[in-house]
């Protein structure tokens, strides 16, 4: 399979349209999160004294010191995303004229953007930030444009193409890509010293934190429970003997490792409590694949990953169960909580919300496969808001806690984000049947 035939496979009308969609959202975020919270002063000496007070000269910040190289790296993090869709969602074939355009789309939305901060009272006008933005969609273009070809190269092997074509294989790379993220994010990676070594000493003097025993643990063991249950499956299907003792023992690796790895992101932490949890996970997921679960009815499956999904959620948002009179209120305005911070650690609690309901929303789209209208998604999204908005409302009780319209949108975010994931899924490897005559 060469480039050009891989591309026509994956760019089909349906696709490039969802594509595009998603550039624009990404777009329309940026825009929203380097505003927010919209304190604007349309008052001429305002916008003068912005504009006289940014520095003209890239990397130098405006009293002469160089820029900071965290929000240097946290800049080109946030177009990443920007150029990768924008590759993704062009038809075009000819490479180079790809990255000029996309390129030149994101250096006008981040001077876009630097312009509208001169009428902020609270933003900073910053040359530096137009460059590292622009650094950013250049880097996202070049990612899309290697991964695309790496990925027809590989399919080009027969080995790769079985695989592939495997659907619990394909269900398996999902499954620990979702480990992985939920491990790693928001990936603020860190090789200093300091930092590390502080890490490394905290967690010989208390290697199990009881306080916070009880908060994401219920997410990760789903989470793994399902990564072992799949690459059960799958061993299974392809004739492997022993094949829950070598899920549990890859499963068990691979999470371990990833717990491991947290040692190098500044806002994780590793413990043994989560090692523990995660062995149990992959214990249980690959003993379930053992049993043949395939005669209980749908409605006992939905229930009870409803019920793991909630209590799961609930976790994690009511962490430490401490619970007082109502105080606070609610915040109707998504990331505003936040919006001092200009990286991706501001999303990590958005992202761990999406994770914890996109499992939720695949499985809820694979049980009513049937239904192929919006329908389902409309009934996944519903349901995903009522249970969320019941945890929002219950941590008006719960101190340093506050309800917030975020992480409603992360959890309807997700679970939408899961259907899709299951309906792409189920189009490559369950193709409806065609109709009489054809």
């Amino acid at each position: 399979m060469n480039y050009t035939n891989f591309n026509c496979r994956i760019k089909s009308s349906e696709n490039i349209r969802l594509y595009r969609i998603l550039w624009l959202l990404f777009s329309l975020f940026i825009i929203y999160g380097t505003l927010i919270p919209f304190h604007l002063n349309l008052n001429l000496e305002t916008v003068r004294a912005n504009f006289s007070a940014f520095s003209k000269t890239p990397f130098i910040d405006p009293d002469g010191s160089r820029a900071s190289l965290p929000d240097v790296i946290q800049n080109i993090l946030l177009f990443i995303p920007f150029g990768f869709l924008g590759r993704i969602a062009e038809n075009s074939k000819k490479k180079l004229n790809s990255i000029l355009k996309i390129t030149l789309w994101g250096a006008l939305l981040s001077a876009c953007v630097e312009a509208l901060q001169l009428l902020t009272t609270d933003r900073t006008t910053s040359i530096t930030d137009w460059v590292t933005n622009a650094i950013g969609t250049l880097l996202g273009i070049i990612i899309a444009i290697f991964l695309a070809d790496l990925f027809a190269k590989v399919s080009a092997l027969q080995w790769c193409k079985n695989l592939t074509q495997d659907k619990y294989f394909t269900l398996t790379l999902m499954a620990l890509a979702l480990v992985s993220i939920g491990s790693l994010q928001p990936f603020d990676l860190t090789l200093d010293r300091g930092i590390v070594g502080s890490k490394i000493i905290d967690l010989i003097n208390h290697p199990i934190n009881f306080p916070t025993l009880v908060k994401d643990e219920g997410v990760v063991f789903i989470r793994v429970f399902l990564l072992a249950y799949v690459c059960s499956i799958w061993l299974k299907s392809i004739y492997r003997s022993m094949y829950p003792v070598i899920a549990f023992l890859l499963c068990s690796t691979v999470g371990l490792f990833l717990e491991a790895t947290q040692i190098f992101v500044q806002s994780r932490m590793p413990g043994l409590q989560d090692a523990a949890v995660i062995v149990l996970a992959c214990f249980f997921g690959a003993l379930t694949a053992v049993f043949k679960l395939n005669g209980l009815r749908p409605f006992v499956w939905v229930g009870l990953f409803c019920l793991g999904t909630a209590l799961s959620a609930g976790l994690y948002a009511l962490s430490p169960f401490v619970f007082q009179g109502s105080s606070g209120s609610f915040n109707w305005m998504p990331f505003l909580a936040d919006y001092q911070n200009t990286s991706f650690v501001v999303l990590s609690n958005f992202i761990d919300t999406l994770l914890i309901y996109l499992p939720l929303g695949f499985f809820l789209k694979h049980v009513y496969a049937q239904n192929k209208g919006i329908s389902i998604f409309l009934y996944i999204g519903i349901w995903v808001a009522i249970v969320s908005s019941v945890l929002e409302y219950l941590q008006f009780w719960v101190p340093g806690r506050y309800a917030d319209i975020t992480d409603i949108l992360g959890a309807i975010s997700g679970a939408t984000l899961g259907a899709l994931i299951c309906n792409y899924w189920h189009n490559k490897h369950f193709p409806p049947a065609p109709l009489a005559g054809q």
